[in-house]
């Protein structure tokens, strides 16, 4: 009954019976088409209402309507200018964990402080705690492979499934990821002591704390990580 009252009222300036019947066919057969293509009532109703302003009802009268026409309408105008609220999507497990993960820093009295993520965030985290400058990631780089080739015998059992000089070699390029072995050897390489804050969903110790070959380490670098995707630099939220 909707149906026909859309197609009555959409026509209702046309007089030749075999104009109106083609048109009518057509919108059946689309509004038709749209349900059996399992479409939302929200699509449903925007393919009437489009048909509808196309034509231009609602500001022009028609004398053979009826009230219940007339409504239809009314209510479409009055739906139309309500604000549409999309439902509240429900937090992902990413999301969740990040959350937590915020929460434990602030609990801990830290906050991240965001790096750039182009593949050298561990170094531009590290060059962010030693310099205040993470445009200086070159320099942690270059510091962490001269590092670990002035103390093979002592990086090289940390490395695994991979040859040793390919390793450094792989290292040594611009915009390759950093891991826990080119972090030690800045640390080392400053004399300094590392704290990384991981958001892994199982990591009890928070923060991890890297070993530190020296007595007496007073400078401690802080960076979060967030396992298999990138470091931040970590500071106090005071």
């Amino acid at each position: 009954m909707t149906y026909y009252r859309i197609v009555r009222r959409l026509f209702f300036d046309e007089d030749d019976m075999e104009v109106i019947e083609r048109r009518a066919i057509c919108i059946w057969r689309g509004l038709h088409a749209i349900a059996r293509r399992n479409s939302s009532e929200d699509d449903q109703y925007n393919a009437i209402k489009r048909f509808v302003e196309f034509r231009g009802i609602g500001d022009e009268a028609n004398d053979n309507h009826n009230e219940a026409d007339q409504r239809i309408f009314e209510d479409w105008r009055a739906e139309e200018q309500q604000p549409r609220v999309p439902p509240a999507r429900p937090c992902s497990q990413r999301e969740h964990r990040d959350k937590t993960f915020r929460q434990r820093l602030h609990e801990n009295g830290r906050v991240e402080k965001p790096i750039d993520g182009d593949g050298n965030c561990q170094f531009r985290a590290l060059a962010d705690q030693l310099s205040g400058d993470q445009e200086r990631h070159a320099e942690l780089r270059a510091t962490a492979i001269n590092q670990l080739r002035s103390e093979p015998e002592y990086y090289k059992g940390f490395v695994h499934d991979e040859d040793w000089d390919s390793y450094v070699r792989r290292m040594e390029q611009d915009r390759e990821w950093g891991d826990q072995v080119t972090l030690q050897a800045v640390a080392d390489a400053h004399k300094v002591t590392a704290h990384v804050f991981s958001s892994g969903p199982n990591q009890r110790d928070f923060p991890i704390v890297l070993p530190s070959r020296f007595r007496d380490v007073d400078q401690i670098v802080r960076l979060s990580h967030h396992p298999e995707k990138h470091y931040n630099s970590v500071h106090s939220s005071l």
